[in-house]
């Protein structure tokens, strides 16, 4: 096992002393460094951070809704989203499936969950069949009406104290990284 030296220099106790998590992750990386050959710290560390930062940001947004009593998770908010946004209120079943990168198995949960408290109902294509449209409900607007902008207030107050040029250079950056995502995935599926 090598050993790898952990450099403490201003600017990370600087980041450590604002953020009370980042001191942990420097140190869980380190921790990985030292039982591990070869690992790139500053790549285990930002993984680590963005999982953290995914995890707080959900269960914000949780409570955001929850503040609402509405009975909600993330990917039925993001059905919710994509319908109400849509020029009819209703999408073909696979679309949704396509914008969320979700298999019809999930989605149709969700959607049956939406469906079950009011949210949502499905519809048939007149002229095939085969497509199965889900569309928001009277009742499903109506509740949207109150989420969704709670919602963009919250996301207003997320990204709050970033400039515009910090918010480009955080959405370039996760773009990259997301893309990275997904290739690794594609090749080790």
């Amino acid at each position: 096992m090598s050993t790898v030296s952990y450099p403490t220099d201003v600017t990370s106790e600087l980041d450590s002393a604002q953020d009370p998590y980042r001191l942990e992750l420097e140190q869980r990386a380190h921790r990985y460094a030292e039982v591990f050959q070869d690992v790139n710290q500053d790549a285990v560390e930002l993984c680590l951070a963005l999982l953290r930062t995914s995890t707080i940001l959900s269960r914000s947004i949780g409570r955001t809704i929850a503040s609402l009593n509405f009975n909600m998770n993330p990917p039925r908010l993001l059905v919710l989203r994509a319908l109400y946004l849509s020029a009819e209120q209703r999408l073909p079943f696979n679309e949704i499936a396509t914008q969320m990168g979700v298999n019809s198995t999930n989605l149709t949960t969700i959607i049956d969950i939406l469906e079950r408290d009011g949210w949502v109902e499905r519809v048939a294509n007149e002229e095939d069949r085969r497509v199965v449209y889900v569309r928001l409900t009277a009742d499903g607007k109506d509740r949207c009406d109150v989420l969704l902008p709670a919602m963009l207030r919250f996301m207003g107050s997320f990204a709050a104290g970033l400039s515009a040029a910090e918010t480009a250079a955080m959405l370039e950056s996760l773009s990259h990284l997301r893309g990275r995502a997904e290739e690794l995935s594609r090749n080790e599926g």
